[in-house]
């Protein structure tokens, strides 16, 4: 069987990825939730911390201003960049036809080409979101990995919350996770 990675978000300080790292996590997380802000001295300590374990740091940004990206990624230093737009939008047609690949995922490819070229030693996670549940709006969760596989060492699942018509809310517009809900288990066996 192969090693289930463990992996954790929001980690703020040192003394948190310390002790992260003591119990076994292997992929140490924080998030960036600005593009304003982006610049925070106290992240920049702990995944500095984490760079001195055997773990690994990974950095999500809620934002993909591609100099901003790189701007971030040049004063961070992950060891993994977590990239989680939701990548939807509605299907043309009936409600009933689901969900297609936003317009905006040839940017992210783009963008997500372009991390790999400035900065090879930052291995490139993308998350795919995974409907909630089977019934509703079909999800082209498989379509989107196809995709965004030539430019993601890792993909991640996690949940999408979806409606009758389409994605309903998410907890962080425009992007997928923290629901507290799980995803659909037998999509996500599927990917």
């Amino acid at each position: 069987m192969k090693k289930i990675i463990s992996q954790i978000y929001e980690i703020q300080t040192p003394s948190e990825a310390d002790m992260m790292v003591a119990i076994g996590v292997d992929h140490v997380g924080t998030v960036i939730v600005s593009g304003q802000e982006w610049k925070q001295p106290a992240i920049k300590k702990t995944l500095d911390a984490v760079a001195r374990t055997p773990a690994k740091s990974s950095l999500i940004l809620l934002y993909n201003a591609p100099e901003l990206v790189f701007a971030s990624l040049d004063y961070y230093r992950p060891d993994i960049v977590h990239f989680c737009e939701i990548l939807l939008q509605p299907a043309a047609g009936e409600p009933s036809a689901g969900m297609a690949p936003a317009e905006a995922c040839d940017a992210l490819i783009r963008l997500q080409t372009d991390v790999r070229r400035l900065f090879p030693q930052t291995r490139i996670m993308r998350t795919i979101p995974i409907p909630d549940t089977p019934q509703g709006p079909k999800v082209p969760f498989l379509t989107l990995a196809a995709m965004f596989a030539p430019v993601s060492d890792y993909f991640l699942t996690d949940t999408l919350i979806v409606s009758p018509n389409g994605h309903g809310p998410q907890p962080v517009a425009g992007f997928v996770g923290i629901t507290g809900r799980t995803c659909d288990w037998e999509s996500a066996a599927r990917l």
